[in-house]
């Protein structure tokens, strides 16, 4: 498994077979299955929409139905990321030359190309890395090849504010909170977490460049915790006690790493981690037992 998203009851994995599959964690079967022959570059699903970047486009699809056909980036542009927008109506494409193109779901169709080689980092050869959308569907997050975070009013088509703290490595992975409050950021040093009120960094995680490398992260629904997963081992961060080590997940591992909310027996809602590896197809779910449900993570 290459990437993981998670969409209220649905995950949806992309592996090194080209393949996109969405399964569904309440009914514990798959729903739909996208065969491809190109790489897999990024992907997220969200409102029963997959999009998926591929080297030879990006392809939006229902169920297990392709929409319309591949849009391509002019110039044979390669794509940093896609993320989906929180009213599921449209989609975002980043190109790694500065291309932001804002799209249409429903028939996978370009509405406007919001950025084109937008250079605010005083670099010639600054390239766009990843990419993330705010939940307040007006911001879009945009990491750069020289470690800094460009922050995209989407309404007014221009940059709001650049955020600065990583070295000058490349910003692999870009997500924000569900409450809108915080982003995180990961380097192959660092994972950085911004305090988007204050506009800074309120902590920063050295990350070892070795196979126990970070190479994925995630907020929980609440926002309260990130999970951060590489290798044989996963850890949460308690956002509040930032400053703080993350705690390592007992017997957790995975490359991959989402949150997924569930109900109890009692109809309350709960959150479980999802984990997914580089070497095999399996997806872990993991969630408190019985006797620790009333504990606090923190402890």
């Amino acid at each position: 498994v290459t990437h993981l998203s998670v969409s209220n009851e649905t995950v949806t994995t992309a592996g090194v077979d080209k393949s996109v599959i969405c399964y569904n964690s309440v009914e514990s079967k798959i729903e739909s299955t996208v065969s491809g022959t190109k790489e897999i570059l990024d992907m997220e699903c969200a409102g029963g929409y997959v999009v998926t970047a591929r080297v030879d486009g990006v392809i939006v699809s229902k169920g297990d139905d392709a929409i319309g056909k591949p849009l391509l980036l002019e110039k044979e542009e390669a794509v940093a990321g896609v993320s989906i927008h929180p009213t599921h109506q449209y989609f975002v494409v980043c190109g790694v030359n500065g291309s932001i193109l804002f799209c249409r779901l429903e028939d996978a169709s370009v509405i406007c190309n919001i950025a084109n080689a937008s250079n605010e980092d005083g670099e010639a050869e600054v390239k766009y890395t990843s990419c993330g959308m705010h939940p307040d569907g007006l911001i879009f997050g945009v990491g750069t090849s020289v470690g800094t975070i460009q922050v995209w009013d989407l309404k007014g088509q221009k940059i709001a504010s650049t955020l600065q703290g990583h070295t000058s490595k490349p910003v692999r992975s870009l997500t924000f909170s569900e409450s809108g409050y915080h982003a995180a950021s990961l380097t192959s040093d660092a994972v950085i977490l911004w305090d988007l009120r204050k506009i800074k960094s309120i902590a920063v995680l050295p990350v070892s460049d070795d196979k126990e490398a970070v190479q994925s992260m995630a907020f929980d629904p609440a926002g309260k915790y990130l999970a951060l997963a590489g290798g044989s081992k996963v850890s949460v961060l308690v956002v509040k006690d930032s400053k703080k080590e993350p705690l390592v997940v007992k017997d957790c591992k995975g490359d991959r790493v989402g949150w997924l909310v569930q109900e109890d027996a009692d109809k309350k809602k709960q959150f479980c981690l999802v984990t997914a590896g580089k070497k095999d197809k399996a997806l872990r779910l993991y969630g408190m037992k019985e006797e620790e449900k009333d504990a606090k993570m923190e402890e």
